[in-house]
């Protein structure tokens, strides 16, 4: 495993980021192996987080190394991805700590049941299951995190969680 990164840096997306933002997107969801592949099909990250707000984490150098994108008037982050070079550094907690300072608890997500790495990785900082159902993704849990996140937790993975309730 690579050393984890000595600085990370979260911020609003810029335009300078678009193209960077869209092959993390790519990327994370071609080896998304639970995603059926008419979703995989369709890998716009621009149209699939059109109306939300998001978040870049730079590491080293500059280079993205995660992305998380939120629809703000319900506290519901719709995307976390994160480099699969930088997985379990940090980089999925720092874009997750970036939203205390404004965005209102609880919040909540939807995470596909076979991604095992992101069901751990929420479960280790605290977020519970309040809810399930099912989408073009397959079953999701509906996870709810009610305080902020551990700043010493260090697993992270990518997830997505669909738009549309199942």
């Amino acid at each position: 495993m690579p050393n984890p990164p000595k600085k990370l840096a979260v911020r609003k997306i810029e335009q300078s980021d678009a193209a960077a933002v869209q092959r993390l997107y790519e990327r994370a969801v071609a080896r998304a192996v639970w995603l059926p592949a008419g979703v995989k099909a369709d890998a716009n990250f621009a149209r699939a987080s059109q109306g939300e707000a998001v978040f870049v984490c730079h590491g080293p150098e500059g280079r993205l190394v995660g992305l998380l994108s939120v629809w703000v008037p319900e506290s519901f982050i719709h995307h976390v991805y994160v480099d699969p070079e930088f997985e379990r550094q940090g980089v999925g907690t720092a874009l997750l700590s970036s939203l205390e300072t404004w965005l209102p608890l609880p919040w909540r997500l939807k995470c596909v049941i076979a991604n095992a790495s992101a069901r751990a990785f929420y479960t280790h900082h605290g977020w519970i299951e309040v809810g399930s159902g099912s989408s073009d993704q397959g079953p999701y849990a509906l996870l709810e995190r009610r305080s902020g996140p551990d700043p010493d937790a260090s697993a992270t993975g990518p997830t997505r969680r669909p738009l549309e309730a199942g």
